[in-house]
């Protein structure tokens, strides 16, 4: 799951939360904290760091 998050925030515009929703996550805040915990930031964090 964490490699298909990561591709869906890297190749896609959509919304934090749709990608959260689509992952099945009830709440965005709980995708939010999946990344934080796995990849050491936000998502919205990670897309800026790596689409730079």
């Amino acid at each position: 799951m964490l490699e298909l998050a990561e591709n869906l925030l890297l190749t896609t515009k959509e919304p934090i939360h749709q990608i959260a929703e689509k992952l099945g996550f009830e709440q965005p805040s709980s995708f939010t904290k999946f990344i934080k915990t796995h990849l050491g930031l936000s998502p919205m964090d990670f897309r800026r760091q790596h689409l730079v």
